[in-house]
Formats: structure tokens, sequence, C-alpha cells
């Protein structure tokens, strides 16, 4: 009698889940600064919007999506004390970074990571990985 083995197609599949979760898990950074905090998080959110400049409706929670290799919307009114969600479509590596190191969100490459504005001001902000990705954050 043969021992009892693993079929291949089973093995297949729990390997795949461990890369999977090996990938997360490494995605899943954050940072901290004086001015701004960032979180990561694995769900997905709606674009802001197709207008150039948007805000906030009420709540403080505002949304930033990247696709296409662009920030949208390219210019986002905000409060001190609102959160920024910021979600990757592209299926590559972004980063959501202040040009004055306030925030940095690091390489994500998928899935979304939040941005806390502490400081009031204009804030312009790029991509390291793609320097002709940005926008600006106009926070009150």
């Amino acid at each position: 009698m043969r021992p009892t083995t693993m079929s291949r197609p089973r093995f297949a599949l729990l390997a795949l889940l461990a890369v999977v979760l090996a990938s997360a898990a490494a995605c899943s950074s954050s940072s901290k600064s004086s001015t701004a905090t960032t979180s990561s998080t694995a769900s997905t959110a709606s674009t802001a919007g197709t207008s150039s400049t948007a805000s906030a409706a009420s709540g403080g929670a505002l949304t930033v999506t990247i696709k296409s290799l662009t920030f949208s919307p390219a210019t986002l009114a905000a409060k001190v004390g609102d959160t920024v969600t910021v979600t990757n479509q592209d299926g590559f590596a972004h980063t959501f970074t202040a040009d004055d190191s306030s925030f940095d969100t690091g390489s994500f490459a998928s899935g979304s990571k939040t941005v806390k504005l502490t400081k009031a001001g204009t804030i312009a902000y790029h991509c390291n990985i793609h320097s002709s990705m940005h926008g600006t954050l106009q926070v009150s």
C-alpha cells in the first residue's frame, strides 16, 4: 500500500498561497513623521472623481487614485486632520511622497495607503519611482 501524499495540484495551490502571503507581508510597510502619518490597508477605494480639484464632502475622508501613471485628482482641497487614502490601481509599485518629506507611504504595488494630514499649507507630492507623477494637497 502506498502512503497517502498530497496531490500535485493541491501542493501547487498551497505553494502559490504561500508566495502571495509573503508578497503581501513585504508590501505592507508604514512610515510616520511629525506632520503626517501613513498606514496600509488591503481594501480598495473608488476613484475620487474626474475633476482636476476635489475636496472632502464631510467627515474628512479623501481619496486619491493611482491609475495609468497618474494621481487623480491632481489637486485636492483638505483640512488639517483629514485622512487621504491613496489606492494603487496600476498593479505595479508607486509611492505617495510629499516634496517636503512630511509623509511617504513607501512603495506599494496594490491596495491602499492612508495619510493623516497634520499641518496646513500647500503640500506638493510625487511618486519616487515615476518622476512624471505629481499632485498637490491644499490643506487649510
